[in-house]
């Protein structure tokens, strides 16, 4: 990971977090990629997801990269599909007839999940990365899920219990109203208008390989191809160094969900 000079005054402390890691060994190697050639300082990963061990291969016993419990109770794909860490009789309210997780928040929410399964499958997740050597130190929510009435309460209550970072509390960079083509300049005007603070950008970087290819779902945009394609453009401004630069001149520094104990 390469050293950022430090701006003479800092305006915007940045979390840059690259979500995902486990679901294929294309978004492991580019967020490894982003950690040690960008500005990515954390990574969440996805335990139940088919590429997990390949990620704690990557980064089990790292120290330059903050890791996080990317809490995942939704499989929003056609292809690839994952269900829970515990026995699917366990989670009832959690999988769907074929024992996957459901596509979406929403549908957990429409059919009235239970929040103490929920919990349980989020506990069971986090223990099964910690048996894996991975240090977690912070967790945060796959697709929001912690919209899902009851539930954010609790994962906050199961981060105190197991002294975690709640990603929850630090607020996503806000969006300006008009959206440059260049991902890069999205970012730029995103940072050049927020008032200074503590922020957070997410980020899904993945390579334009065949495995990311295959991954598709319903809805726009996600079509056989497209998801590689737009994720792998992530992956490319994760380590342009234009952007490093900009944000350096913008007093812009990147930071960890465990600097300082920011998100307790």
């Amino acid at each position: 990971m390469k050293p950022d000079a430090t701006p003479t005054e800092i305006r915007v402390r940045l979390v840059t977090r690259g979500d995902d890691a486990g679901c294929s060994r294309s978004a492991n190697r580019a967020l490894l990629e982003c950690c040690e050639q960008g500005v990515l300082r954390n990574v969440s990963v996805m335990v139940q997801a088919p590429a997990f061990n390949d990620a704690v291969r990557l980064f089990a016993g790292r120290d330059d990269v903050c890791l996080g419990l990317h809490a995942t109770l939704n499989a929003e794909w056609e292809f690839p599909k994952w269900g829970p860490v515990l026995p699917r009789e366990k989670v009832p309210s959690l999988v769907d007839a074929n024992g996957y997780f459901t596509t979406h928040p929403d549908v957990l929410r429409d059919r009235g999940v239970s929040i103490n399964e929920a919990i349980a499958e989020v506990q069971a997740q986090l223990d099964a990365a910690r048996r894996h050597g991975l240090h977690i130190s912070y967790l945060d929510e796959h697709m929001c899920v912690g919209s899902v009435t009851g539930l954010r309460e609790r994962l906050a209550e199961l981060c105190r219990r197991e002294n975690l970072i709640c990603a929850a509390t630090v607020p996503w960079l806000p969006s300006p109203q008009t959206r440059p083509a260049n991902l890069v300049e999205w970012w730029v005007e995103q940072l050049r208008q927020v008032s200074p603070g503590t922020y957070t950008l997410v980020s899904h970087p993945v390579h334009d390989d065949e495995e990311m290819r295959a991954f598709y779902g319903r809805g726009r945009g996600m079509a056989r191809g497209e998801i590689a394609r737009r994720r792998d453009g992530v992956r490319r401004a994760l380590i342009n160094p234009g952007f490093r630069q900009v944000c350096r001149d913008l007093g812009v520094e990147f930071i960890r969900y465990d600097d300082a104990r920011i998100g307790t």
